[in-house]
């Protein structure tokens, strides 16, 4: 309802220039977005037992659906300006670039593929931090995972050897 309201005000406001359909189906688009958002709220089961693969799995559920609602919303947009495939291309890059700025893209990016091809840690990330709490190195403090030992965090930052 509320992308309807702003696509029929935007189309009052600036209609002739741009063309008023145009600005109707974005507000269309806006409104399906707003929609699909406030229906994924009740989605998030707040009473669940956090750690860290459920915090990620929760960004990820998150970032997918922000992605497409994103993506058709500025489709839409930028088909009404230069047409069907330049409207997909842009809707697709535009979702993409903005998933890579949340935890589950940096996540994806950086600790699945970068620094195991680097050589810098495990391909399976989540087993190695596992054991390590296990082991007494780290301790879990819900979604976030901290050295037990502060010498150690001390000696790994690299502060004695500047």
């Amino acid at each position: 309802m509320a992308g309807l309201t702003a696509g029929s005000i935007l189309a009052w406001l600036i209609g002739p220039p741009i063309g008023s359909s145009f600005v109707i189906a974005f507000g269309l688009a806006l409104g399906l977005s707003m929609a699909v958002t406030a229906a994924s709220h009740s989605w998030i089961d707040i009473d669940t037992e956090v750690s860290p693969a459920s915090a990620l799995s929760g960004d990820r559920r998150h970032t997918i659906l922000t992605l497409l609602q994103l993506g058709c919303a500025v489709s839409v947009f930028a088909s009404f300006i230069s047409g069907p495939v330049y409207g997909v291309v842009v809707g697709l890059a535009t979702g993409l670039m903005w998933a890579l700025t949340s935890a589950w893209g940096q996540w994806l990016v950086l600790i699945r593929l970068w620094l195991p091809l680097r050589g810098r840690l495990p391909w399976r990330t989540f087993a190695f931090l596992s054991d390590a709490r296990d082991r007494g190195v780290l301790r879990q403090v819900g979604a976030v995972y901290q050295f037990r030992h502060a010498r150690l965090q001390h000696y790994l930052s690299g502060a004695d050897r500047a």
